[in-house]
């Protein structure tokens, strides 16, 4: 016996989910003794436990709630909803954080996923899927069997390995017996192509005025790498970034992750360099990477540092950046007025625009405060350091996400970047170089970010406006500019994201004329627009993917989107 609810024209079966003790406890399953209420049902295993689904109207969408409630002790790895829709044959899925494989796998085989998803067939009427909320208990893991049964359980947050985000942890909460605890809420909802909300997150704050317009700019990561000038910053002002654009300072400025001040050879204060741009009628952008600090840095060498830690006391070592980092502890009260402090500095020295990268990181494996999870970390500590920037910086700042899982952030960021890198293999300070040739760039990497950003313009939308990342539309490092078509498409993809649209081209190195005048159409055409991104027709109408193709990169069909008329 299962619920019942009708989402447009599919009928979903729902019934609670629960891993743990060794085994998965759901229905059917003739041990269980099930009351169906007025908004749900109560499913009972006598002396051991009983799992109950609540379920309330939000608008055109329900929200269901699981609680467990245990009869005898029991460790939970993971607690949610079972859904169940025999029709659906594909299914949109998002990816942990931004950097990760989002687009369509085949419903019809086993896979996996997280946050939220849009489930059906090409041209039905499929269902969204979201939180219900912004998530606090943990990661949400989406996982389905390919015979119409789809698992969205709240979990442990996952690690990350060198390259790619790793599988959910258990959330190792034990109940004693009379215990009691709550999954995160589900939505779901037939899917409303009217609407322009992104159909895999939850809905923003009442009230809330984000995202803010569009922007356009330059960034200097994918051109320059960490040998940033301001003086840089200042010539691709004048000749890369139309009046009212934004500058941003990317990864290079500072000395080490963590000393959040202007390296010893960096030509200008931030403060002065944002003045520069201001009498020129461009804004200041920065780049940080709030959690992260190097272990060589002066930060790390003081005293007082709230780290996360591991259990036997050692610091928490996040190896996913170019050389190994700790991690602040956002649970710790001086971590979160640390990252306020820092927000406010940035902010006062006139940037405009805040970008918050790696922040997966907030939300990383440790031993946390009782009752915080790595979820509920990182959105605090995101929290803590856009109100300081916010409170101090110009009138109408912005800040933007990257190396983000999309949900915890809701209500808080501006944009957030929807897939890895545009241009990789760049060599980073402090760190081993890579194995050159540097700066590389192609069709391989703008494949990637079209399919992301096709998957997520319907998952994030307007409630969370994808960046596609920066636009190259010359060449890098004495590496030859990418061929025309490949050009047009890489800028129609930034055109359509919702987000920022930046240039990442050598102040020094002029642009073609045909190419800068694309450039300046493409521009007029985004700034100041409603961060609203174009979306593909049909979500659900790309070529499924197989579940192994897990990497950012991985992807060898072809572009069969068609997209909404800009």
């Amino acid at each position: 016996m299962t619920l019942e609810l009708r989402t447009g024209r599919t009928l979903v079966d729902a019934a609670p989910v629960l891993l743990g003790g060794g085994r998965a406890w759901s229905l059917p399953d003739p041990a269980a003794r099930v009351t169906l209420r007025a908004a749900g049902l109560e499913a009972v295993w006598p002396g051991r436990l009983r799992l109950r689904l609540r379920v309330t109207e939000d608008g055109a969408r329900r929200v269901i709630g699981c609680t467990a409630v245990a009869e005898r002790s029991l460790r939970v790895d993971a607690v949610g909803v079972r859904l169940r829709n025999p029709g659906a044959t594909r299914i949109c899925v998002d990816g942990y954080h931004s950097w990760d494989w989002s687009g369509v796998r085949d419903a019809t085989v086993p896979g996996r996923g997280w946050w939220g998803a849009i489930w059906g067939t090409p041209g039905g009427a499929p269902v969204a899927i979201a939180p219900g909320r912004p998530p606090r208990l943990g990661a949400i893991a989406l996982e389905w069997d390919g015979g119409g049964a789809l698992d969205v359980l709240t979990t442990g947050e996952p690690g990350q390995e060198p390259q790619r985000t790793g599988a959910p942890r258990s959330l190792g909460i034990d109940l004693a017996s009379g215990g009691r605890m709550a999954a995160e809420p589900v939505g779901i909802a037939a899917l409303d192509r009217r609407r322009a909300a992104g159909a895999g997150l939850p809905p923003p704050p009442p009230g809330d005025p984000r995202p803010g317009p569009r922007r356009v700019g330059w960034m200097s990561w994918n051109c320059l790498g960490p040998e940033v000038t301001a003086q840089d910053c200042a010539d691709s002002a004048e000749r890369l970034v139309p009046p009212g654009g934004v500058v941003l300072l990317d990864d290079g400025w500072m000395p080490w992750w963590g000393d959040w001040v202007e390296r010893e050879d960096f030509d200008a204060p931030l403060a002065d360099l944002a003045a520069t741009l201001r009498r020129r009628g461009r804004l200041l952008g920065v780049w940080v990477a709030p959690f992260l600090l190097d272990p060589r840095s002066a930060t790390a060498a003081g005293s007082g540092v709230p780290l996360l830690r591991e259990e036997d006391g050692a610091p928490v070592v996040d190896r996913r950046p170019p050389s190994p980092q700790w991690v602040l502890d956002a649970t710790d009260p001086a971590a979160r007025r640390r990252l306020t402090a820092l927000g406010r500095r940035l902010g006062s020295a006139g940037a405009a625009v805040l970008k918050l990268d790696f922040l997966y990181a907030g939300a990383l494996p440790g031993v946390r405060a009782q009752g915080w999870s790595g979820t509920a970390a990182l959105r605090a500590g995101v929290a803590a350091v856009a109100r300081g920037f916010r409170d101090a910086a110009p009138r109408g700042a912005a800040v933007w996400a990257c190396g983000a899982p999309a949900p915890p952030l809701v209500g808080l960021v501006d944009a957030c970047r929807s897939g890895g890198d545009s241009v990789v293999n760049v060599p980073n300070r402090g760190a081993e170089p890579p194995s050159p040739p540097w700066f590389l760039f192609g069709e391989a990497t703008v494949r990637a970010q079209v399919r992301n950003l096709a998957a997520r313009a319907w998952l994030w939308g307007a409630t969370l406006p994808p960046d596609a990342d920066a636009v190259t539309l010359g060449g890098l490092a004495g590496r030859p500019a990418g061929d025309a078509a490949m050009v047009r498409g890489w800028l129609e993809c930034g055109v359509r994201s919702g987000g920022p649209l930046l240039v990442a081209d050598a102040p020094g190195r002029p642009l073609p004329a045909a190419r800068s005048r694309a450039l300046h159409a493409a521009q007029a055409a985004v700034a100041r627009r409603p961060a609203r991104p174009r979306r593909p027709l049909d979500p659900l109408e790309a070529t499924p993917a197989p579940v192994e193709d897990d990497d950012f990169l991985d992807w060898a069909a072809t572009l069969p989107f068609a997209w909404e008329p800009g």
